[in-house]
């Protein structure tokens, strides 16, 4: 079986989505960290991002500035 999985870069780290088995969770990690040694990698679980509607990508989009009106 073969498994696909996201990540994306914000700042000085890098967000990736995990199973949430220990087992398997390790060697993505470990190949993204060396991948990008000077950022600081960041898992958070699937499932989580799941429940929220969305994925990696909708956790990273930007805040706009909030201003003042009056």
């Amino acid at each position: 079986m073969s498994r696909t999985s996201t990540f994306t870069s914000a700042n000085d780290g890098v967000i990736m989505p995990l199973a949430d088995d220990k087992r398997q969770d390790g060697t993505p990690l470990s190949i993204i960290r060396n991948t990008f040694p000077e950022r600081k990698v960041v898992g958070i679980s699937a499932r989580t991002l799941a429940k929220g509607g969305g994925s990696v990508h909708c956790i990273a989009q930007q805040v706009p500035k909030t201003i003042s009106i009056g």
